[in-house]
């Protein structure tokens, strides 16, 4: 009778940095929308406000742990 052989581990589809830096982003970007729809109340404003904060964090985080 022959052993069963493990299964190979499947590598993570995130490295820690990227979640790390995914969450941070997307966690401002949230937090920035918020308030500027809170100071005026236009939506389009608010999510420009949010996605140009979140890029603007992905790209300093990335070259600050870099």
């Amino acid at each position: 009778m022959t052993t069963p052989q493990p299964t190979p581990a499947r590598p993570a589809p995130f490295t820690q940095r990227t979640v790390l830096l995914l969450f941070v982003a997307v966690t401002l970007g949230c937090l920035v929308g918020v308030l500027t729809f809170v100071a005026t109340p236009v939506l389009a404003t608010a999510v420009i406000a949010g996605l140009v904060t979140a890029g603007a964090v992905l790209v300093g985080g990335h070259q600050l742990i870099e």
